[in-house]
């Protein structure tokens, strides 16, 4: 699911669409079809960024009236895509099967880079600086600064989900059912 400012989206994996909800009394304002099972989705303030697993393609949907502006191809070696945000400027996507973060432009859908970030990244978040990224199988959140720098912290078993509050990034860990609290510094 993901907030335009104005609206919820939600992504229906099974029928391959998104919803678009009025939050103030739950009214259904659209259903849009996208490409095969979207997984997550993300907001830009303008359009909606829907990834969907199943071709390795992110879809662009404007918000005010659900419009298809374009669905661009992710490279990747399989059909494994998890987690995708906003990050102020660009799309930022998680590749599971290749171990990497693949950043679009938010303009034309364009690749712009790829790098390794470790073992099944899925959820991302940013703290509008740095892209957090957690790792399943290695047990970690890579912290992606502007540049090549990527620092990696530990924490629990299972990585999943990931959330900036304004002040702390916080982190689900799936196979010990715990949560762990980052702050970001230097």
């Amino acid at each position: 699911m993901t907030f335009d400012g104005e609206n919820v989206w939600v992504a229906n994996w099974n029928d391959s669409t998104v919803t678009k909800i009025r939050p103030s009394d739950g009214e259904i304002l659209g259903t849009f079809p996208v490409g095969a099972l979207p997984d997550d989705l993300t907001s830009d303030g303008t359009n909606i960024w829907v990834l969907n697993e199943g071709p390795c393609t992110v879809t662009e949907l404007r918000t005010s009236d659900g419009m298809l502006e374009g669905t661009f191809p992710v490279p990747n070696n399989g059909t494994d895509l998890h987690g995708i945000i906003f990050d102020g400027t660009n799309i930022v996507l998680g590749d599971t099967n290749r171990d990497r973060v693949a950043k679009l432009s938010a303009v034309d859908g364009t690749l712009l880079d790829s790098r390794r970030v470790g073992d099944t990244p899925w959820g991302i978040a940013s703290d509008g600086v740095d892209i957090w990224v957690t790792n399943i199988v290695s047990n970690n959140v890579a912290r992606i600064r502007h540049g090549p720098d990527v620092r990696f912290y530990p924490v629990g078993r299972g990585p999943r989900g990931v959330v900036f509050d304004g002040t702390s990034v916080w982190v689900a860990n799936d196979m010990d059912a715990t949560v762990t609290k980052l702050t970001p510094g230097p």
